[in-house]
């Protein structure tokens, strides 16, 4: 089956007669932001690119008109969106890509219609729109705007729940109305969010279990785009340490976790298994005390491995 051709260039200069400047600039903002993260995430460029041009493209039309265009198209309007009719621009706006723009793809028109809410369990192009919206180059009002652009290029799941709490938290601060589907996606990604601790303890398990010698967990999310966690561990032998490998494999794979990828592993003197979230570093004793990890990410939050607790400082 053929692919969807789309001409992009039409679609930008159809837009542009329908926007104010701050808003067009706006658009193609997220238009490029879009295109980079699928570049990043293996997700469709062209899709990306579509639906970053299209996601405002009923920004611009009068309260009063959104709401006609959903009355009149049978388009539901929660009580929220009724009182914030400016939240309506998302529906609308998917309805005007399919009727005005000719898109027929779900996935964009999706992303169009959740771009501004969210929802639990976005699709990749979904969340790919959703982020960009919210980290495009003129944005500058989020204090975590570094950390989320950061993490936006290294996991979405972990990226749409630290949007998610930052946009609850100013709702609530300025008492604004809050729509169900932003709620309901917090909760979401602040499940996948916890998946990382589960799968920290997981490990640590594991590795007792095998008589692992001073195992350390750092927190990193906060310093580092590379993971949110870091596991330490040694073994005082080549058969241990294959031990302690073997043992975290089997148990994360039981429970539904599959590595990323594992470097080193047998007779190595040092092996990392990279599960995206958590990457977990098994080293032999004199290995470990060379390259001093814990020295290196020492601006990394300790925490204690039974009870995932701060460490005091001084206790390090």
């Amino acid at each position: 089956m053929a692919a969807t051709t789309y001409d992009i260039e039409e679609m930008n200069k159809r837009l542009s007669k329908y926007m104010d400047s701050n808003r067009y600039y706006h658009t193609q903002g997220v238009r490029f932001i879009s295109t980079a993260l699928a570049m990043a995430h293996g997700a469709d460029i062209r899709k990306a690119e579509v639906a970053g041009l299209l996601h405002d493209c009923a920004k611009c039309v009068p309260d009063a008109k959104k709401i006609k265009i959903c009355d009149k198209n049978n388009i539901d309007i929660t009580r929220v969106e009724r009182n914030n009719p400016f939240l309506l621009h998302s529906k609308v706006g998917a309805y005007i890509a399919a009727e005005k723009y000719g898109i027929t793809d779900e996935e964009i028109l999706d992303a169009i219609r959740y771009h501004t809410t969210g929802r639990p369990g976005m699709r990749m192009l979904e969340q790919i729109v959703f982020i960009a919206d919210y980290i495009e180059p003129r944005r500058n009002k989020s204090q975590r705007l570094p950390e989320i652009r950061l993490e936006a290029f290294r996991d979405l799941d972990e990226c749409c729940y630290m949007i998610l709490k930052d946009m609850l938290i100013f709702l609530r601060t300025k008492s604004g109305e809050i729509d169900s589907n932003t709620q309901e996606a917090y909760h979401f990604y602040e499940e996948v969010h916890e998946e990382s601790r589960k799968l920290v303890e997981l490990i640590v398990h594991a590795l007792d279990d095998k008589k692992a010698e001073k195992i350390e967990v750092i927190e990193i999310d906060q310093i580092s785009p590379l993971a949110d966690y870091f596991v330490i561990a040694n073994g005082t032998n080549a058969p241990q340490t294959e031990a302690m490998v073997d043992a975290i494999s089997e148990a994360a794979a039981k429970a539904g976790f599959e590595p990323d990828h594992i470097e080193g592993h047998k007779n190595a003197n040092w092996t990392l298994i990279d599960f995206k979230g958590v990457v977990v570093h098994i080293f032999d004793e004199e290995s470990r005390d060379f390259y001093d990890l814990a020295r290196i990410w020492k601006d990394g939050s300790h925490l204690d491995p039974r009870t995932m607790q701060p460490v005091p400082e001084g206790d390090i």
